[in-house]
């Protein structure tokens, strides 16, 4: 199993900074439903900061992990070490 594969819930994904994680592992990161991720990424096509993305494909996202975390520490939303759940104030 590949570290981007799901995330169990309430684990943090592995910290790979050389990695792309999934959908899943980035909403467990940032600690909000994969719902939210997706409406980020779509409201990113108008943002001045959006989030980052790989698109694999048109229906395949990745998320590279450091950018992922510099893009959280930009908005004021560090989630390492915590997957409570309500970091959905980004």
């Amino acid at each position: 199993m590949s570290s981007h594969n799901a995330v169990p819930a309430g684990q943090l994904p592995a910290d790979n900074s050389d990695h792309l994680w999934n959908i899943k592992a980035a909403a467990a990161y940032l600690g909000v439903a994969v719902a939210t991720v997706y409406q980020w990424v779509s409201q990113g096509k108008r943002s001045a900061d959006p989030i980052p993305t790989i698109h694999l494909s048109s229906r395949c996202l990745r998320f590279p992990v450091e950018r992922l975390k510099a893009w959280a520490n930009r908005r004021g939303n560090d989630q390492s070490g915590d997957n409570t759940g309500k970091g959905g104030a980004l």
